[in-house]
């Protein structure tokens, strides 16, 4: 699953997506959507927004799925949350936070340089013109956030670009090849459906809508995400 926050439609406003995806199908499924302004009645952070995101789309999937975000949920506000109420997730660090390693605290970014890359593996990605080859390594660090007894694994990916790429997950880890492959394509998997929004905004031409008021542009979401639904599951 993806969830993420868009850029501003419009002063003000923000859009919120849940999208499903499998990394053995290539089809997505629109779960979630909801418009929100900081400027509302009734408006309490983007940390409630996401949460409730997260909340109502695992009350109607009866908590199946994995969720798999950017770094802008790395945030202690919402992983504490999602350990609490036993979600399943991967995000992608910032690498400033610290863990608990070893019975002592330190930052993650310390944790990424002296992890050792114990797999290799080629992808094949979308570049700008054209289909684009990485060799990644990857391995792994069993971790704690502090103040949490919950067991976390920090995982280490080099090759995407010049500095390590940090995810932390709940997903149990048994250091065998597969199973943390099978996290940094979950993860790369949500680069693919990145790029499957920033399409279906373009072509309903999201930033273009030009209702007068905040109820208006809500009703519409509802609209596009029903479209985009039916055009992602039905139509395909």
């Amino acid at each position: 699953m993806r969830d993420g926050s868009d850029k501003q439609i419009g002063k003000g406003y923000c859009t919120l997506k849940v999208i499903g995806g499998e990394l053995e199908k290539g089809k997505i499924t629109p779960l979630y959507g909801k418009l929100y302004s900081q400027e509302a009645p009734g408006f309490h952070s983007e940390n409630a927004e996401i949460l409730t995101a997260v909340r109502q789309t695992s009350k109607h999937t009866k908590g199946r799925g994995i969720w798999v975000m950017d770094r802008g949920a790395d945030r202690k506000k919402l992983i504490g949350p999602l350990l609490k109420e036993q979600e399943r997730f991967i995000i992608r660090l910032v690498g400033n936070r610290h863990f608990i390693y070893r019975g002592k605290k330190v930052i993650a970014e310390e944790l990424a340089r002296g992890c050792k890359t114990l797999y290799a593996e080629r992808l094949i990605g979308e570049g700008k013109k054209e289909e684009k080859a990485y060799h990644i390594e990857f391995g792994y660090r069993k971790v704690k956030l502090p103040g949490y007894r919950e067991q976390l694994y920090l995982i280490v990916v080099t090759g995407f670009g010049k500095e390590p790429m940090m995810l932390i997950t709940n997903v149990p880890v048994t250091g065998s090849r597969k199973s943390l492959l099978f996290i940094v394509l979950s993860y790369v998997r949500r680069w693919q459906i990145e790029e499957t929004i920033r399409f279906a905004k373009q072509s309903y031409c999201l930033e273009d809508i030009r209702l007068l008021t905040y109820h208006r542009l809500q009703n519409m979401m509802v609209l596009v995400m029903a479209a985009m639904y039916f055009a992602a599951v039905w139509y395909t």
